[in-house]
């Protein structure tokens, strides 16, 4: 499964995707697949197992400014 969420805090066992701002595993944690997040921080004893991919907040469009062609 997924989880999805602003701050996730794991105690017990995860097996799927894990995406939030903050994620934190506890020392009794077991995840069993990838954690995208802004930042993680794993306990002493914390099981994982996957990727860790940081979270990039999308970049704004620029726009730009044509001016319109003189008649």
């Amino acid at each position: 499964g997924a989880i999805s969420a602003e701050t996730i805090e794991i105690r017990g066992r995860i097996a799927g995707t894990v995406t939030a701002r903050s994620v934190k595993l506890y020392a009794t944690a077991h995840v069993d697949g990838d954690i995208t997040h802004g930042q993680l921080t794993v306990e002493p004893g914390a099981y994982f197992a996957g990727r860790s991919v940081k979270l990039v907040p999308p970049v704004p469009e620029q726009l730009s400014l044509v001016p319109e062609a003189a008649e």
